[in-house]
Formats: C-alpha cells, sequence, structure tokens
C-alpha cells in the first residue's frame, strides 16, 4: 500500500507531529509523533481528511496523558505530608474516617486524599491547585495553609516532569500505538509501514 508523509504539521520542545496518507485513494490516515532522537510513533489510524487543528488535539492529549503519567509516579512523595495537613485540620474540616482503628475505612479515607491530591496535581497555579484539592476530597474544608503546601508541591512535580518528559512521551506514545495495532494484524503492518515512510522522509538528502 501506498504511504505518503505529510512532513511536520505540528512541532512542540521535543516531539514533531504530522501524519501519514495511506493507499492511492488515501483510504486512512495514521497520526504520527516523532519523539526526537526516541522513535517514530502512530498515534491514532482514521478515515478521510485530518486539519491542522486535529493535529493539535493530538499533540495536547499526548503532552496531557504524559503529564499525568509523571504526576501519577510522582504524588507518592508528597501524600504522606499531605495527609498530616489534613489530619491537623479541626474537626468538621476533615474525614473523621482518616482516625478510625478499622484499617479498611482508614485506608479509604487515605485513597480519597490521594485522588484529591491526583486531582489537584495538573493545576499549575498553587491557588487553583488548592481548590481542586478541596473540591476533590470529601469532607475537606482547608485552610490558608494549603495554598502554601500546594505551591510547594507543585514546584516539585514540575521539576519532576521536566527531568523525565521524554521518558514520559515516549512511554504513553508506545501505549497509544500498541492500542492501534492491536486492532488487526493488517494495521500492525501498516503501521509499520507508515513508521518506515517517516524515517525515511527524515534521512538526509545525499550530497
Amino acid at each position: 500500500m501506498l504511504m505518503k508523509y505529510s512532513g511536520v504539521i505540528v512541532a512542540r520542545d521535543k516531539v514533531e507531529y504530522g501524519y501519514v496518507v495511506a493507499g492511492e485513494e488515501a483510504v486512512f490516515r495514521f497520526v504520527v509523533a516523532n519523539v526526537v532522537d526516541h522513535g517514530i510513533h502512530i498515534l491514532s489510524s482514521r478515515p478521510g481528511e485530518i486539519t491542522e487543528d486535529e493535529i493539535e488535539r493530538f499533540a495536547d492529549a499526548h503532552h496531557t496523558y504524559a503529564r499525568l503519567m509523571s504526576d501519577r509516579k510522582c504524588h507518592r512523595r508528597y501524600i504522606a505530608e499531605v495527609l498530616d495537613y489534613v489530619r491537623s485540620l479541626p474537626r468538621g474540616c476533615r474525614s473523621e474516617q482518616l482516625f478510625n482503628r478499622d484499617e479498611a475505612r482508614r485506608l479509604l479515607a487515605e485513597e480519597q486524599v490521594r485522588e484529591g491530591l491526583l486531582k489537584a496535581l495538573p493545576e499549575r497555579d498553587s491557588f487553583r491547585s488548592a481548590m481542586a484539592f478541596e473540591a476533590g476530597t470529601p469532607f475537606l474544608r482547608a485552610d490558608r495553609r494549603v495554598v502554601d503546601l500546594m505551591d510547594g508541591i507543585l514546584a516539585d512535580a514540575n521539576r519532576f516532569y521536566v527531568a523525565g518528559e521524554v521518558e514520559f512521551l515516549v512511554r504513553v506514545a508506545e501505549a497509544m500505538q500498541k492500542k492501534v495495532v492491536s486492532t488487526s494484524p493488517f494495521l500492525r503492518e501498516q503501521v509499520a509501514k507508515a513508521r518506515a515512510c517517516v524515517e525515511s522522509s527524515n534521512l538526509p538528502s545525499p550530497c
């Protein structure tokens, strides 16, 4: 099947996005992410035309999922500090199950705090993060200390993501490609051809 690469449509800091047209009649298109120096991945298989706005949305989703993966990995650093903060609040501003002698109930309450923290981490402003944490944690009525708490947590979470950004982008791209190729043996074969098409397009021209 004939393959033709669009070239770079959207460029982000470490990733170039485009698409490959498959078939002489352009039966479908593969959305491509080239993580610079870390390989080419197929993010999706789509019928019909693909616009630049759609490529932008794929780029946004790719980076969003990478950040979520980073947050899920690093949030364990902060959960003890966050639980200490919540437990320090007065009665009526926290779940009393956090002090329950029944381990199952106490762990459930701690899990609710953990989920609230995960909802807060995608925010890039400590005030919004504090609001998201309060809204996402049952029974929580936070005080002004929560803004300072989230300020330090967000700064560290941002450093963690920046340090491992390429790794997270690659892992998300691999997962998205795996989903595409799992659809059928035919698509698995076409994905390999699409990647080869992009690789050959990126080769330097002979002098």
